[in-house]
């Protein structure tokens, strides 16, 4: 098989080697298509056609996925976590709202927002505000999404988005994001969860 050099951008470059084998030879597989298929480049005009395809195959790659954490996974969290009671307190006097935060939580996701430079609230008056307790689980639910993705999972389900905010990131990593090596409680909350986006 006979190989060409293709001139790319540096962040381009950088993208291309930072991905895993299988999305590289995907790639180059796309491009030798798009090649094969364009017209024959005797014209400059044909040379744009190759360009604009090369172009929009790098831009399918490099596209962000689609965030799971929507609207829906949000409502089905408040509703498995607390039935949507804004003033539920549950875990032993732990965990207080619609959305169950924990105190450290709370404190750690006010550190996310503000890093990413949105308005934040002490727990005491934030927890059971379900306004404030909704805003804080998008943020913490984002996080841990980015989280399982920065750690190889390339694509996390909700539940294993979820068996991270029920059960702890850190605790999640340790079994690699198995859902099925989670606690029972853990996994059947996942399975409400899923129930409740399917509706």
């Amino acid at each position: 098989m006979k190989s060409i050099n293709i001139i790319v951008s540096n962040a381009a470059a950088s993208k291309f080697y930072h991905l895993n084998s299988g999305d590289k030879q995907a790639l180059m597989d796309q491009v030798d298509s798009l090649i094969f298929k364009a017209p024959a480049p005797a014209t400059s005009i044909g040379l744009k056609i190759i360009a604009a395809l090369l172009l929009t195959t790098t831009l399918l790659f490099s596209a962000p996925q689609p965030s799971r954490v929507n609207a829906k996974l949000i409502e089905a969290v408040c509703q498995v976590e607390s039935n949507g009671r804004a003033t539920a307190i549950g875990d032993g006097g732990k965990a207080s709202g619609a959305f169950q935060f924990w105190q450290p939580t709370w404190q750690h996701t006010t550190q996310i927002r503000q890093r990413d430079g949105l308005p934040t609230t002490s727990y005491k008056e934030g927890s059971k505000d379900i306004k404030w307790s909704r805003l804080y689980a998008v943020s913490y639910l984002s996080w841990i999404e980015k989280y399982i993705r920065d750690r190889g999972v390339k694509y996390p389900t909700a539940g294993q988005i979820y068996m991270g905010y029920n059960w702890g990131v850190g605790n999640a990593r340790k079994v690699k994001f198995d859902v099925s090596k989670s606690p029972a409680t853990t996994q059947r909350a996942i399975r409400k969860i899923e129930a409740w986006l399917k509706k």
